[in-house]
């Protein structure tokens, strides 16, 4: 039983840095960087000490009293403080109605480290989004993207390390 709530908590207090993954490697970068922010993490872990708490029948504050939650959180308010200044970006994008019913949208990121890492590097990469929304119906759209994340020096081991990512979503509202 001990191994099941501990792989509970986890898998909770660890969907963030999951769905962060996730996203960075779709070239979402931006939003895999705020999914890391203090406050998404701080709720993985409530999520964590919920479901735990209620799969074992007891009460969250029994299972926050197993948890080392003072240094918990110490080390997110380190990550508050840190996270502000890790990172820099920056972004041009345009969108336009092609015709009544498509829509595009293209936007340009450049990321880059605050400051430069051991190796004297500080330029993370870039990264091109391009998206064609198409408005099927009052109820129906689908949407089509593509991106393409180009490291740079602090990144890249290689010059093929360049990562593409697509998608083809269909919206309904019912």
């Amino acid at each position: 039983m001990a191994a099941k709530l501990g792989g509970v908590f986890l898998t909770c207090a660890l969907g963030p840095v999951n769905y962060a993954g996730a996203c960075i490697q779709g070239s979402k970068m931006p939003l895999g960087i705020q999914e890391l922010a203090a406050d998404g993490l701080w709720g993985g872990v409530q999520r964590g000490i919920q479901q735990t708490a209620k799969l074992a029948g007891v009460n969250p504050r029994d299972v926050e009293g197993l948890l080392p939650m003072a240094e918990i959180r110490a080390s997110l308010q380190r990550v508050g403080a840190c996270q502000q200044a890790a990172l820099h970006a920056w972004s041009i994008n345009a969108g336009a109605d092609v015709i009544e019913k498509l829509r595009l949208y293209v936007a340009y990121w450049d990321y880059s480290l605050a400051e430069e890492n051991s190796a004297g590097d500080d330029d993370l990469g870039s990264e091109i989004d391009l998206i064609a929304t198409y408005k099927y119906s009052n109820n129906v759209s689908i949407e089509a993207g593509a991106s393409r994340f180009m490291p740079d020096d602090a990144t890249a081991t290689s010059p093929d390390d360049a990562a593409d990512w697509a998608y083809l979503q269909i919206t309904a509202n019912f």
